[in-house]
């Protein structure tokens, strides 16, 4: 699926807001940025909210707000309209359904009608995640339907020889956890080729899986259940492994090492054996976690040495995160949520980040990836259409705050800026990208620039002028500075204004204004 439009009345900061994406055939990357508190965690909060209500009661009594929600799914165009726990929604703009929420979900269940997107994979990189509390209750229900199906199996298949064809349940609402981090590497390296494959081997020169030691904790399965498959022993672990994935049974036969009566101990080895596709070996490894708290390592080759998922560095693991949460959801109508991903990476995968994102989601059948950054290495070279940018809407005003979000989309393209472009532009707002020494050394000397053109430079500051001369010409920002004539004119000229109309700041309305008459004027001196 992907998001095309996106609006609330009156929600935190989202307050008359509203924001358009930019769609691609197969799949779409969008990257939010703005300063801090300007809506773009709340907008994905928001939308995970709207999804999950239709999943969950406990989800949608929150939703005290208005909105509209237009997307694509399979091809096509869907519109959700809410104002007071009523609902319309519409498919390629007839109406399919209008009511309260219990309405609109007997009309979907009777109908057999899916609009919804098959996953929602989320990432948060921050300690305060405000979106804990909605994945709890949704993945509460995801768990209990897990267990009620092993159970039904169970009951049905192993004790009664009967035939049992309901299928196991699929998390929909995917919200990273750390624990993940070894399932999805697991389901990269030892499934198909695949970009992600090939990246991770590119960039963290790790080469296979060499084995996955598991524990899984009887324990945690309902009580008759529990029993049950405690008498059965190891036998009773593979039957349940074979309801989940038949094709990974022998792996477990093989790999089994020992159990305390409560806990099992597997080792397995050539998981590659098992020729599985990476979303089956994920779907495999997350459930036995959800089943029984599995405890899971992975171990794998690093060059020589065997090195375990848990001993990676915090860069390599954020990668592993991003890679497997794109891998998981080629196959469907995915959305793909990620709040400053790029925390812990280097500059390189950094600035990687846009284009591997947009690689992956070539394969992709209908995904999209909204994106939330602070660093000006994500956006470089991005086009405008790509981006959006958060800032305070100054049109609403209450407690003499500056509060309320709005989105736009930027003026200009990042390519051909650089990063110290980019820092300066309406991207990012900053008046210059020097350190502070520096920035007051140049100052001070254009002070006395101005002060020598007018006559008035005295002795003494004719002295200093020369001496900040041969610092500033001593540092290596200068090399990259031009000094023709013209130049330190045009420098000593607009140093004047700023002394004559200071501006501390600028807001992106004031920078997209002052580009548009930068153009101007040197458009016309060209065509003189």
């Amino acid at each position: 699926m992907q998001i095309r439009r996106l609006v609330i009345d009156d929600h935190k900061c989202l307050v008359d807001f509203s924001v358009k994406f930019h769609t691609l055939d197969g799949g779409s990357s969008t990257i939010l940025i703005g300063e801090n508190g300007t809506g773009k965690s709340t907008m994905l909060e928001t939308l995970l909210d709207i999804f999950m209500s239709f999943d969950s009661l406990a989800v949608e009594k929150q939703i005290d707000y208005s909105y509209e929600l237009e997307y694509l799914f399979a091809g096509s165009i869907i519109q959700i309209y809410h104002s007071d726990k009523r609902y319309k929604i519409d498919v390629d703009h007839k109406n399919l359904c209008v009511g309260t929420m219990s309405t609109i979900r007997s009309y979907l269940k009777n109908n057999n009608t899916s609009i919804f997107p098959q996953r929602i994979m989320y990432f948060y990189s921050g300690a305060n995640n405000k979106a804990n509390g909605s994945f709890k209750l949704v993945n509460s229900q995801y768990i209990k339907a897990c267990r009620d199906s092993i159970t039904q199996y169970w009951n049905t298949v192993y004790l009664l020889n009967h035939e049992f064809t309901s299928q196991f349940p699929k998390r929909k609402y995917n919200f990273f956890r750390e624990e993940l981090t070894p399932i999805y590497l697991a389901s990269i390296l030892a499934g198909e080729d695949s970009f992600e494959k090939r990246y991770l081997h590119s960039q963290c020169h790790i080469e296979r899986v060499e084995s996955v030691s598991i524990s899984l904790d009887l324990g945690k399965l309902p009580g008759r259940l529990r029993e049950d498959v405690s008498e059965v022993g190891k036998d009773g672990i593979l039957e349940i492994i074979s309801f989940i994935d038949d094709s990974f049974t022998e792996l477990f036969q093989k790999g089994y090492l020992y159990d305390d009566g409560e806990k099992f101990y597997f080792e397995i080895n050539g998981i590659y054996d098992a020729y599985a596709d990476q979303i089956s070996i994920y779907e495999l490894l997350e459930k036995l976690q959800t089943l029984f708290d599995a405890d899971i390592e992975v171990y794998v080759s690093f060059g020589e040495s065997r090195v375990r998922c848990s001993d990676l560095s915090e860069g390599q693991r954020q990668l592993i995160k991003i890679l497997g949460m794109l891998g998981v959801c080629k196959s469907e109508d995915t959305l793909v949520l990620m709040d400053e991903p790029d925390a812990h990476m280097n500059p390189k995968w950094k600035y990687d980040l846009k284009q591997t994102i947009d690689q992956s989601l070539q394969e992709a059948i209908n995904t999209q990836a909204i994106i939330a950054t602070h660093d000006p290495l994500v956006i470089n070279g991005v086009g405008k259409e790509f981006i959006r940018i958060f800032m305070y809407n100054r049109d609403i005003v209450r407690n003499n705050n500056w509060y309320f979000a709005r989105a736009v989309e930027p003026e200009e393209d990042t390519a051909g800026m650089g990063i110290d472009g980019i820092l300066q532009s309406e991207y990012y707002g900053l008046n210059s990208t020097l350190d502070a020494e520096t920035k007051s050394k140049l100052e001070e000397k254009r002070d006395l620039l101005v002060k020598r053109q007018e006559g008035t430079i005295s002795p003494k500051e004719q002295e200093k002028l020369h001496s900040l001369t041969e610092e500033i010409e001593d540092l290596t920002f200068s090399r990259n500075i031009p000094t023709d004539d013209l130049y330190d004119e045009f420098v000593v000229a607009m140093h004047k204004l700023q002394q004559e109309n200071p501006i501390s700041e600028l807001t992106q309305e004031q920078i997209q204004e002052r580009n548009r008459k930068t153009h101007e004027i040197i458009k016309g001196l060209m065509e003189k």
